[in-house]
């Protein structure tokens, strides 16, 4: 049976509305504006609900009543079984067999016992060698003043590197190892020879190209600090300055030729130590140097190229006990030795990088026709280098 059910229609203070009963349709019109069919949309409605109401308890007979999870059986449809082999290799990507059972392997027993120690670090952890003190007498006598009047004129304004960080002054002598050591004090310690000290280069004659020399300091500066530099064997210095020179010499468009006889002929003929070119003046040379005020400079130490590593060690640990007996706490830091050590590594005759300063071709070429006779007559030249720092 069908049952009209009643209509609201939504109340307007505005509008009244009015029920108008034809033959076919009953239609509500507000107001004399347009008539909408009413019984129709009714009986959809009616149809609607009554389709959900008759779905609704059909699903509700088909329901099956929860149990307690404790009545579930251990083989009920309800448990969550593995999914198959084959699904769990489409949701990640192959892996070995072995991949979730065998453990990893442990370290090699070598990495674990003890830590890697770089080549390095393992010549220079044991404590350096301190030179014997015969040499480290005759150096000192050998640039006491008394034993010389005068300064090499080539040489008088020869380069020092200030650090002042450290209290460091470090006097160049050429192929010895002067530019590893002066990249050590720029990189490390932001040292170069263009400043004296704590101040500028003062304008002059005490300079050279814009660099300080120990003629830019007195007394009461250099007082200040540790002066220390480094020596290398005469005769391959001798070979190792001979080609710098006729590196330079190409450079600048002059020519330099190199041969035997005319070697043999410098030697017998040329001062050598201070007269025909810097990179081939002795050391001696290098290091009789005099400051502003006229007093002959004191070195506190020197090193030798064949034993730099631990020599430049032994230099710190010096000039730290040098600046600590006059007050002053200047000792380097375990950071900025290992830096320094590191930078002048290169520089260690076990280790040095052949072709320094693009002259290999020249050593090799003098390499040829050098001889223990030559040799001898380099020796004769330098005899007094060999005499203050070579051991005999």
């Amino acid at each position: 049976r069908r049952v009209p059910c009643p209509t609201a229609v939504p109340q307007s203070p505005m509008l009244k509305p009015t029920l108008v009963r034809s033959s076919s349709t009953e239609a509500v019109q507000i107001d004399g504006s347009a008539k909408w069919p009413v019984w129709p949309r009714i009986s959809l409605i009616i149809n609607a609900l009554l389709l959900l109401a008759v779905s609704a308890m059909a699903l509700g007979k088909a329901r099956v009543p929860p149990l307690p999870c404790a009545s579930l059986p251990s083989n009920s449809n309800l448990d969550f079984a593995p999914p198959p082999p084959e699904w769990a290799q489409l949701s990640r990507e192959p892996q070995s067999p072995d991949w979730t059972q065998e453990p990893r392997a442990p370290p090699p027993p070598e990495l674990t016992q003890q830590p890697w120690v770089p080549p390095l670090l393992e010549r220079t952890q044991q404590p350096p060698t301190p030179p014997t003190p015969e040499r480290t007498q005759r150096w000192k006598e050998c640039l006491d003043s008394s034993s010389w009047s005068q300064t090499c004129d080539m040489l008088h304004n020869n380069p020092v590197t200030f650090a002042p960080s450290l209290g460091l002054a470090y006097v160049e002598v050429r192929k010895s190892a002067s530019e590893g050591i002066r990249g050590v004090l720029r990189n490390v310690l932001n040292a170069d020879w263009y400043s004296c000290g704590e101040s500028g280069v003062p304008s002059g004659s005490c300079s050279t190209l814009g660099r300080c020399t120990a003629l830019c300091v007195n007394q009461s500066i250099a007082q200040k600090y540790f002066w220390f530099s480094f020596v290398r064997n005469p005769v391959d210095r001798f070979f190792s300055g001979l080609a710098q020179a006729k590196k330079n010499a190409d450079s600048t468009g002059r020519t330099l030729n190199l041969t035997k006889e005319k070697v043999v002929a410098l030697l017998k003929t040329t001062d050598m130590t201070c007269s025909f070119n810097a990179h081939v003046c002795s050391q001696l040379a290098h290091l009789r140097l005099h400051l502003a005020d006229g007093a002959p400079l004191r070195m506190n130490f020197i090193g030798h190229t064949g034993t730099i590593m631990t020599d430049f060690q032994r230099m710190l640990r010096e000039a730290a006990e040098f600046h600590r007996a006059h007050g002053r706490d200047l000792a380097a830091t375990p950071e900025q030795v290992s830096s320094m050590l590191q930078l002048l590594d290169m520089h260690d005759p076990r280790n040095a990088v052949k072709g320094h300063h693009g002259s290999t071709d020249v050593r090799e070429h003098m390499a040829a026709w050098r001889s223990e006779a030559l040799d001898a007559l380099v020796r004769d030249e330098y005899a007094e280098d060999i005499a203050c720092f070579e051991d005999q």
